[in-house]
């Protein structure tokens, strides 16, 4: 697998506060690799299972994990069992790579998209709610500029928590992953900023 070989040109928006997700979207396909990356009882983020010990999250949520000790302490809420082993960040941008044991993985989506995401472009995000499962949510690509898109404000509520949460496009009847979350506005409120993965693969 190929790592970090994409440019960040523009960050836009604040961190994340506290944790909400609302939408009536249920894809119960995607769930599977969707997980809470939990230290001790505190959510720190929503990650995205890649392949069976791989997870893509926010940078900022693990930068401060660096001891073995600590990395002992996370646990991933979907994977029983699973234990972190090693964080790879990227040296400039805000994402990283947890490693972990062998995680359950069921492909629920079809791969990465490829395409540019467009202004309008529907999209689906799913992260953790404040009952600490799975939920999704419909929104809408409001702008692009470089790797960046940033959401369109609405009924989603992005908060603490939802840093890593995966953001997918509809094909057909097939779900891409298109990027993950890295900031939302104070306030929990619908804008937000995602970085795309399409450069990634």
């Amino acid at each position: 697998m190929k790592f970090f070989i994409f440019t960040l040109t523009l960050m836009l928006g604040t961190a994340l506060s506290t944790s909400a997700f609302e939408g009536s979207f249920e894809e119960p396909r995607l769930k599977s690799n969707i997980v809470g990356i939990y230290e001790g009882s505190a959510l720190l983020c929503t990650g995205v299972i890649l392949d069976n010990d791989t997870i893509i999250t926010a940078k900022h949520c693990l930068s401060s994990i660096k001891s073995t000790k600590r990395l002992m302490r996370l646990t991933l809420k979907g994977q029983p069992g699973a234990r972190a082993l090693e964080v790879f960040e990227h040296g400039r941008l805000d994402i990283a790579l947890l490693k972990t044991s062998t995680l359950s993985v069921q492909r629920p989506y079809s791969g990465v998209y490829t395409s540019p995401l467009k202004s309008g472009e529907d999209i689906v995000i799913g992260g953790i709610g404040d009952n600490g499962e799975v939920v999704f949510g419909h929104s809408r690509v409001r702008a692009s500029v470089g790797s960046l898109s940033e959401i369109e404000e609405g009924p989603l509520y992005l908060c603490h928590g939802d840093s890593g949460a995966a953001i997918f496009v509809k094909q057909n009847d097939n779900y891409l992953l298109a990027g993950i979350v890295l900031r939302g506005e104070e306030g929990c409120y619908g804008k937000g900023t995602f970085l795309n993965l399409k450069e990634v693969f």
